[in-house]
């Protein structure tokens, strides 16, 4: 129900990502995250898309954990996965122990209440 609701967070996912990822500074390997990825339809067909070249790993993290088992069936890779993680809860926010080179997030932090 979501994939069919978001043509907003679509294009303005799309309109930034044409503008600034060129412009950004890439090194070989670089590991991404996605916050609140949500079902996976705009980290799959519009991040991933544009980074897969650049890339070594696109993670995306959502809340909730049906959107995520969504979007790993959907959309899962070898250059791309999704876990459950809730970002309120600053203990779930050490799953990757050698970080993130960049990290983006469309249409998420609104959700935050702390």
């Amino acid at each position: 129900m979501y994939i069919g609701n978001n043509s907003l967070q679509r294009k303005s996912a799309n309109d930034i990502i044409s503008k600034y990822i060129e412009k950004m500074i890439w090194k070989p390997d670089e590991v991404v995250l996605d916050f609140g990825c949500g079902p996976g339809d705009v980290t799959s067909d519009i991040l991933f898309v544009s980074l897969k070249n650049k890339i070594k790993q696109l993670v995306g993290v959502d809340i909730s954990k049906e959107m995520v088992d969504h979007a790993n069936k959907t959309y899962g890779c070898s250059k791309m996965n999704f876990k459950v993680l809730d970002i309120e809860n600053t203990n779930d926010c050490n799953f990757h122990s050698k970080g993130f080179d960049k990290i983006f997030s469309f249409f998420c932090f609104q959700w935050v209440k702390k």
